[in-house]
């Protein structure tokens, strides 16, 4: 029993703790000096028209996100689209050694490399807690990496709209509502329910608009044009997903959700939305149990036999 103790013990430890002294050193120091190198170079990076447009572009009010405690934000994907169409793959975020842990939250370091020149340096942070079973170690060093990029890129100016004052309170008025949660009993923020954009609407493909004498048929037709059944279903999952946001679930969480609720993951149809939001409720009161199985007829869960 003690043998298989220690051999556990052994296999835990990195391959670099199994190295000389010496050998730590080394890679410590050559990887100081190379980062010393890129330093040299702060600054340094020209950027086109082009990519300056890309990187400035004011933020697409669409894709804005805002958090349960009013937080606005936009999500990491969308920083890092910026960096990729700019840049192509000549940009990379490099760690500072490996995440830390402490207090409940892990911190790690990254540099911004462009094209061989150090951009900027920032520490992201992730809270973590072990007994949360829907959110792994690794998920939560991904959280923290994704809050990196995005301290790096507003440090850049990138998507520095969502710390101005005004444009908070004019999205907040347009795009968000406050609610009260009954389940937690307080008042939280969410995205209104189907906002389109006024200065983005969605385009409605081939439709004319009817005369404006159109008789009662015809303005029934042009609803039914306007609002097809793949449109409601697109936006009842757009409204699932958001849900699932407001409730603080990360992509991981969803996905696993969605594979024990419904065999699948990503929504594809009316019944895989009411299956889920039925699913994500038990999920957030804490009594969701992978071995419990939908039953359609009755829209009820009950356990496997």
């Amino acid at each position: 029993m003690d043998n298989d103790k220690s051999l556990q013990k052994k296999a835990e430890q990195s391959t670099t703790m199994d190295k000389p002294e010496e050998y730590k050193e080394i890679v410590t120091n050559d990887f100081q000096e190379q980062m010393q190198k890129l330093i040299l170079n702060s600054g340094s990076v020209k950027t086109t028209k082009e990519q300056n447009n890309i990187l400035m572009a004011p933020v697409n009010v669409e894709d804005v996100e805002i958090r349960p405690d009013g937080l606005i934000y936009l999500p990491w994907m969308e920083y890092a689209s910026r960096l990729t169409r700019a840049f192509g793959m000549e940009w990379d975020l490099v760690p500072n050694g490996m995440p830390k842990f402490q207090n409940n939250t892990i911190y790690w370091g990254f540099y911004l490399v462009i094209k061989n020149s150090f951009c900027g340096y920032s520490i992201g942070e992730q809270e973590y807690f072990t007994s949360n079973s829907r959110m792994s170690y690794g998920d939560a060093c991904e959280g923290a990496k994704s809050n990196a990029l995005m301290r790096l890129c507003k440090g850049k100016g990138i998507g520095i709209e969502l710390w101005k004052p005004s444009f908070i309170r004019n999205w907040k008025e347009n795009y968000a509502e406050e609610y009260y949660d009954d389940y937690k009993h307080k008042k939280l923020w969410r995205r209104k329910q189907a906002v389109k954009s006024a200065q983005n609407p969605e385009p409605i493909p081939n439709y004319t608009p009817e005369p404006t004498d159109a008789s009662a048929d015809q303005l029934d037709t042009q609803k039914r044009k306007r609002r097809t059944k793949e449109d409601m279903l697109r936006d009842n999952i757009v409204d699932a997903e958001r849900k699932a946001v407001d409730e603080i679930m990360d992509m991981e969480a969803r996905h696993q959700l969605l594979r024990e609720a419904c065999g699948k993951t990503a929504m594809e149809t009316q019944e895989d939305v009411d299956i889920f939001l039925s699913a994500m409720d038990l999920w957030k009161k804490g009594i969701w149990d992978k071995d419990l199985e939908w039953m359609p007829d009755e829209k009820i869960w009950r356990l496997k036999h």
